[in-house]
C-alpha cells in the first residue's frame, strides 16, 4: 500500500458460512482485534507509522458508500489502532481493536458487513463529523502487509483474533 497513490487492501472477515457459524455459537465478544504483519523481505526504510481501517459497501446503484468503524467512536483513536508495532527493534505490524463492530455483526445488531479497507493513515481520516468516511490520500509512507494465506505465511499471516465468553441460555 502506497499513501499518496491511494492505494489499499481489501479486507474481508466472516466469508461465507463463518458468519452464521459464529452466530450460531451466541458467544459474548470481550475483545476482537485485527493484525496484520508486515512483510520482512520488503524494504521498510519508508514504513507508515500508522495505517487506516474502515468500511467499503455499495449502494443501491453501485455507487461506493465508506464509512468508519464503529470502534473509532466508542473508544477512540488510540484503542482502535492502526499504529506501527516494533518487535526486536523491527517494524513488525498493526493491530486494530474491532471489537464493537465484530459484537454488532455477530449479535445480528447489523447485517451490514461490508469489505473492509486497509490504507496508509493520513489526519484528515479522524477528523470525524459524521458516520461517512472521505478518503484522502497524500500520506507518502508506504508499506507491503501479509495476507491471511496460513500455508504461504505461517504464523505471520493476517489474523482475526476473537476473545468472548460463553452466553448460558
Amino acid at each position: 500500500m502506497q499513501g499518496a497513490a491511494g492505494s489499499e487492501a481489501k479486507i474481508e472477515i466472516l466469508k461465507g458460512t463463518q458468519l452464521t457459524d459464529l452466530r450460531d455459537k451466541n458467544w459474548l465478544i470481550n475483545d476482537a482485534a485485527l493484525t496484520f504483519y508486515i512483510n520482512q523481505d520488503s524494504d521498510t526504510t519508508n514504513t507508515a507509522n500508522q495505517l487506516y481501517l474502515y468500511k467499503r459497501g455499495e449502494d443501491l446503484n453501485s455507487n461506493p458508500i465508506s464509512s468508519h468503524i464503529k470502534d473509532i467512536f466508542t473508544e477512540g483513536l488510540a484503542t482502535f489502532g492502526g499504529f506501527l508495532e516494533k518487535e526486536d527493534n523491527k517494524k513488525d505490524h498493526y493491530t486494530f481493536r474491532i471489537t464493537d463492530y465484530l459484537s454488532d455483526i455477530l449479535s445480528g445488531e447489523t447485517d451490514y458487513n461490508p469489505p473492509l479497507r486497509l490504507k496508509v493513515y493520513n489526519t484528515s481520516d479522524t477528523q470525524i463529523t459524521d458516520t461517512i468516511f472521505k478518503n484522502y490520500n497524500w500520506n507518502p509512507k508506504s508499506i507491503s502487509i501479509l495476507n491471511g494465506d496460513e500455508n504461504l505465511n505461517g504464523v505471520r499471516r493476517a489474523q482475526l483474533k476473537i476473545s468472548y465468553t460463553e452466553k448460558n441460555n
